[in-house]
């Protein structure tokens, strides 16, 4: 059923690279949609929407699950293009257990079994319900902080989702951050627009932190007929 189906939902701008990590979703049982900008190529997502500029990776999160998520979609999971899906569960395993854990879908689940340092103190991957991201920051469908352009808009929802008490860590679940640092590979020259803005992401996470996450109250769930 549509309801089974789990979306993986990502910015992309790199070709070799979204050839290699996307297919494995998809053969994990996976539906892909991809958001591109002026960098345009041809991928295995079912969906792809193509933007006049890119934003940043909570705009592109929030415009996917607008433009691109089916209504009966009720989990999503995001990331980049350099990551790969566990490959011991399908999809559909994971969402079971995910629906086990949070039977109304506000929940927040991370795998932390890829050993890359700092996995367990952001949610650089996270599954995320739609009971979360449709009422999460009152209500915006951006479940990541949209005020962000690239860096710490994971680790905000690392703290909002511990704080809710809805943030479930998943040390049994790998899903591996093939890191360009972690092939002693320079950074791409996409990401220096990302990295310009890591101070001014970083200012606004201390600023936002020391008041408690201001805005990202969630909005009571819809009354179910």
């Amino acid at each position: 059923s549509p309801m089974s189906e789990v979306w993986y939902i990502l910015p992309s701008a790199n070709m070799v690279q979204a050839a290699r990590t996307l297919p494995e979703w998809k053969r994990q049982g996976y539906r892909v949609a991809v958001l591109q900008d002026a960098r345009k190529f041809q991928t295995c997502a079912d969906i792809t929407i193509i933007a006049e500029q890119y934003c940043g990776w909570p705009w592109a999160v929030s415009e996917l699950i607008k433009k691109a998520l089916p209504a009966a979609c009720d989990l999503i999971v995001t990331g980049g293009d350099d990551m790969y899906p566990d490959p011991n569960f399908t999809a559909a395993q994971i969402r079971d257990q995910f629906y086990q854990r949070f039977p109304d879908g506000f929940g927040v689940m991370q795998p932390i079994g890829d050993d890359m340092e700092g996995t367990d103190r952001i949610c650089g991957s996270p599954w995320i319900g739609r009971g979360f991201f449709e009422r999460i920051n009152g209500g915006n469908l951006s479940p990541l902080w949209h005020g962000y352009f690239h860096s710490y808009a994971d680790e905000e929802l690392f703290n909002v989702a511990t704080n809710l008490g809805v943030l479930w860590q998943r040390k049994d679940l790998v899903q591996l951050h093939d890191h360009w640092s972690r092939r002693n590979l320079p950074r791409p020259h996409y990401l220096r627009r990302a990295y310009g803005m890591w101070s001014k992401d970083q200012q606004l996470f201390f600023s936002r932190k020391v008041l408690g996450f201001p805005g990202h109250q969630p909005v009571p769930a819809k009354e179910t007929v």
